[in-house]
């Protein structure tokens, strides 16, 4: 509480005090580890060792690189002390095998070892913001020590985590080292213990170009090794997902085509052959991406987007398509183009034999789209409309949900237009709907 209230003048004694704490862990608790006696974390014993004693020394050190707390760089020396030895000693529940969650980040921010890590990325950026020019040896002599005793206290999975969610931090505070250490985060001979370090920065970080030039060989790798992380049952369950959305983004940044051998968003579909899903839920997730984006959108990104709709459309997958009422929502394309684009996949859906209940029950689901686009462009509301009815009269659907508010403006509008042809399909959508049994569009006022 004091050093949170900037009152730092007895700072140098309490950075004593922890380490005289972290001393006696050291001595204490590890001897008792190495003797064979085994404890539970909640035993009354663990707790006399220091457990408790050093998550407060920690939770202290992390407290000075707080922004609105900016302790004096005075003390960078003490700090750095305490730092080692946090990110290096032995820690009970990772040394021991004491795991207590299935999720690798939540194991490594709750303990001590693997927790010091982070902070050490904090101190780092501490420096730096008392002086940006400033090296930092301090990071990356620490992560050497505990890279050099790997040996007798291997580095476990949690850490990984962690070195894998803060590898685009440290290599900000030096590409050099970071470059050269690579391996030591990203072991590509231990399967187990890349795919927590690789899929900890996959789910951790936005894409970014510089980390990713390095970084490319990871994500080769992890396309390799797809079918296998769809067997393993400890990788996290949309991590595949998330590589696919990873590349797109590259692929819509101009960092490779969109086909060809240069290209990893194609190289994902191919690996991705036997689980289609993985399709579906990209071409969902790129629609979430289109209609939460707020104003206007660089021609070349749209360019991109529409070559990528083509490509799919050419694919001709309908879990896939039958999402496409998202790309609808999108502001950021134009209205002309999302109706034809809309049209050409009703017409895809419409030429084969839809089986899936699921993608029936999406048909409608671009109506409230097409409902605010009226105004402008009512034809092709109206075409997008009546292909609609067409396909669930095809397939002899009752069971459609159709939002009747929706559905009956854009009929009512359609039905009171000049335009013979929007007239002729309004009345076309009327009737099928009719005919499977909706009878609430017979009169359109009520």
């Amino acid at each position: 509480e004091q050093v949170k209230a900037k009152n730092f003048d007895n700072l140098d004694k309490w950075l004593s005090f922890c380490e005289w704490v972290l001393s006696y862990y050291d001595q204490s608790v590890e001897k008792i580890a190495k003797d064979g006696q085994k404890y539970k974390r909640s035993d009354e014993l663990e707790e006399d060792m220091g457990y408790n004693p050093r998550w407060a020394v920690g939770d202290f050190v992390e407290t000075c690189f707080k922004e609105e707390v900016d302790a004096p760089i005075s003390h960078r020396k003490s700090l750095g002390r305490l730092l080692e030895m946090l990110c290096t000693q032995f820690d009970w529940g990772l040394d021991q095998g004491k795991l207590l969650r299935s999720n690798l980040m939540d194991e490594a921010i709750n303990n001590i070892r693997s927790r010091g890590l982070k902070t050490l990325v904090k101190f780092g950026f501490w420096v730096r913001r008392h002086d940006e020019e400033a090296k930092v040896p301090e990071v990356t002599s620490i992560l050497e020590k505990r890279f050099g005793v790997a040996k007798e206290r291997p580095l476990t999975l949690p850490e990984y985590a962690m070195l894998g969610a803060e590898y685009p931090g440290i290599y900000f505070l030096d590409q050099t080292w970071a470059k050269e250490h690579k391996l030591n985060f990203f072991p590509k001979d231990k399967r187990k213990e890349w795919l927590a370090a690789f899929g900890s920065f996959l789910h951790w970080h936005q894409p970014y170009l510089p980390v990713f030039e390095f970084l490319r060989e990871e994500f080769v790798f992890a396309l390799e090794n797809l079918k296998d992380m769809e067997k393993d049952n400890s990788a996290e369950e949309n991590l595949i997902d998330v590589i696919g959305q990873k590349l797109f983004t590259y692929y819509l940044w101009g960092v490779y085509p969109l086909r060809g051998e240069e290209s990893l968003i194609a190289r994902y579909y191919q690996e991705t052959e036997t689980t289609k899903e993985r399709w579906e839920s990209l071409f969902t997730w790129v629609g979430f991406v289109l209609q939460n984006h707020d104003g206007n959108m660089e021609k070349k990104l749209l360019d991109r987007f529409k070559e990528f709709f083509e490509w799919r459309l050419d694919a001709g997958k309908t879990a896939e398509l039958r999402e496409f009422f998202l790309w609808m929502r999108a502001e950021c394309l134009e209205a002309e183009w999302r109706l034809t684009a809309y049209s050409r996949v009703l017409n895809f859906i419409e030429s084969v034999d839809v089986k899936d209940s699921e993608d029936l029950d999406r048909i409608f689901d671009g109506l409230e789209s097409l409902r605010g686009m009226l105004g402008r462009q009512t034809a092709k509301v109206m075409e997008c409309f009546a292909k609609m009815t067409d396909i669930a009269i095809k397939n002899n659907s009752t069971y459609f949900y159709i939002p009747s508010d929706d559905a009956k403006a854009i009929l009512k509008a359609g039905l009171e237009s000049k335009d013979e042809v929007v007239r002729k399909n309004a009345e076309r959508a009327q009737e099928k709907l009719l005919k499977i049994g909706r009878f609430e569009f017979l009169n359109l006022d009520e």
